[in-house]
């Protein structure tokens, strides 16, 4: 199993890569020579707890794991284990998702970890040493399996992850009511544009009439800062269509988001005949949907 991150700040990359191969739960190391407590210790610099570095080496080992199995793995209280897991994966390092109609916990995906060392500039020397040392304790070996996957996402960290996973995409297309730089901050969604840009992703998306001053105050100006362009928003009367939260197609992922009334919440499910189903659906909608600049 693979884990590997990418952490980017002013624009200098940082591959951290943590990977474990084997029958068991073993740590397979680069060299024999090197101790465990080293990388303990990397962990720990960034930002691990003792049970989230215990946690996170036996996931290592596994596709995932429920609590109750990771409880009997570690021999630490469920309570304990459910507490730690909630921990790893608001620090972006552990991830939900439901397998054979089981919550199980596991390691986060390749290129899921790159917003960590810009919420974390002033640890970014620590954070590049370690990281550089992890590179050489442990190899990289195999992909993950392409069965379905669903991910769960809470939080204003759980957002930002979403958005910082659709970074993946060539193009992205979906339904937005439009609102998300309010909850995770002007700071980090200039930085998600910035990155969106370079990347040279598209993006189009079909919103109702109340996304109208949303645009006017994001979209349109030359200050403003967005990835979408005028052209490439179309809107539904929402009395035809209603579009709530925002709903993201990309690659082989369906991302839901959800952020009013007190709770923020989102899923992302990983299934190609899913996308299929829902680009075909986008498509016949935004052939209907009229441009947005008529509604402006």
């Amino acid at each position: 199993m693979v884990l590997f991150g990418r952490l980017i700040l002013s624009g200098i990359t940082i591959f951290m890569v943590d990977t474990l191969q084997g029958i068991n739960t073993n740590v397979k190391l680069v060299s024999s020579m090197v101790d465990k407590s080293d990388i303990t210790l990397n962990l720990n610099r960034l930002g691990l707890s003792k049970n989230e570095v215990t946690l996170y080496l036996t996931l290592i080992g596994v596709e995932a794991d429920t609590v109750l199995e990771l409880s009997k793995k570690t021999s630490i209280s469920r309570s304990t284990v459910y507490n730690t897991v909630k921990s790893l994966v608001a620090k972006g390092f552990a991830e939900w998702i439901v397998e054979q109609h089981r919550k199980k916990v596991r390691v986060v995906r390749p290129s899921q970890l790159d917003f960590i060392v810009n919420e974390k500039k002033n640890e970014f020397l620590v954070a590049k040493s370690s990281i550089g040392e992890l590179q050489t304790m442990i190899s990289d070996q195999a992909s993950r399996s392409a069965q379905t996957q669903v991910r769960y996402y809470q939080g204003k960290a759980g957002m930002k992850q979403m958005l910082w996973n659709s970074l993946k995409a060539k193009k992205v297309i979906g339904y937005s009511e439009f609102g998300r730089i309010d909850i995770v901050g002007q700071k980090f969604y200039d930085d998600y544009v910035t990155e969106f840009r370079k990347r040279k992703i598209t993006d189009a998306a079909i919103t109702n009439e109340d996304g109208r001053d949303y645009i006017k105050k994001y979209v349109i100006p030359k200050t403003g800062n967005h990835q979408l362009g005028i052209t490439g928003i179309r809107y539904i009367k929402k009395s035809i269509y209603h579009v709530s939260g925002d709903h993201s197609i990309y690659n082989n992922v369906y991302a839901m988001s959800y952020w009013n009334h007190g709770e923020i919440v989102g899923v992302e499910i990983e299934n190609e005949e899913l996308v299929k189903l829902h680009t075909s659906i986008f498509n016949i909608l935004w052939g209907i949907a009229k441009p947005i600049k008529g509604l402006i």
